[in-house]
């Protein structure tokens, strides 16, 4: 199976403009999908695994992709931002439909991320720990 992968974005969280002046957050999730081996199969068979994939990637607008095996099966773990949980089905809608996708979606972050959170470590630490 080919790989290739999209440049990644290093960007954080990070705050956007809505309507009358609300400011909200952008998050990033992975969306982690597996293509059953018999679809798969079947895709590559007639030819349309490569363009079925570049369609939905060209909808998606992920800030990353990377296509591996995902337990002995073709997929994908693709970064994208999300403003809110409304977004999930039309991103994870046309892998199910058109590659017949078992699908998982992770909240991720990047390393600056982590340390923001690093107070939070040591308050839970103190309380809990």
């Amino acid at each position: 199976m080919a790989s290739y992968a999209l440049v990644e974005s290093n960007r954080p969280l990070r705050s956007y403009e809505r309507e009358k002046g609300k400011v909200g957050l952008i998050m990033r999730f992975m969306i982690t999908c597996r293509i059953p081996v018999e679809k798969g199969n079947e895709l590559v068979k007639s030819g349309t695994l490569g363009p079925t994939v570049q369609s939905i990637m060209d909808d998606l607008q992920p800030k990353a992709a990377y296509f591996i095996d995902v337990e002995g099966a073709r997929g994908a773990h693709i970064v994208v931002d999300m403003e809110e949980a409304s977004q999930i089905p039309p991103l994870v809608e046309p892998l199910m439909l058109a590659l017949g996708a078992e699908i998982e979606v992770h909240p991720v972050m990047v390393l600056e991320d982590l340390g923001k959170a690093s107070a939070e470590f040591e308050r839970v630490a103190q309380k809990y720990g």
